[in-house]
């Protein structure tokens, strides 16, 4: 059987940063997404519940942040998964921050 649950599904978008594949020198990126209302119970990145994200909610954002150990130097990859009301998964997408060195003020 093939699994169509990890086709574009326009229900389920993240609205920023505008790319899926994000670089940036900063510490903290806030990396916010849309739902199309009542189309998902809960959401999780990298396993964590967004606290964000009310249940049927249509928005959510979450900080990837050098600081709080969930954003290194490199390539950081974000699994975005979306969820109903019995946790079954009914989405899936990938987000990615390159994370590049941070400039210091002596060049």
């Amino acid at each position: 059987m093939v699994s169509h649950k990890y086709k574009p599904d326009k229900r389920f978008r993240i609205t920023a940063p505008a790319a899926d594949y994000f670089e940036t020198t900063d510490k903290k990126v806030r990396i916010e997404g849309s739902v199309s209302a009542d189309a998902a119970y809960s959401v999780t990145i990298n396993d964590f519940k967004l606290a964000s994200f009310q249940p049927n909610g249509t928005s959510w954002y979450y900080f990837a942040n050098q600081e709080f150990g969930n954003m290194q130097e490199g390539t950081n990859t974000y699994t975005i998964r979306y969820f109903d009301a019995n946790g079954k998964e009914i989405y899936k997408q990938l987000f990615v921050i390159k994370k590049n060195p941070t400039p210091t003020a002596a060049q």
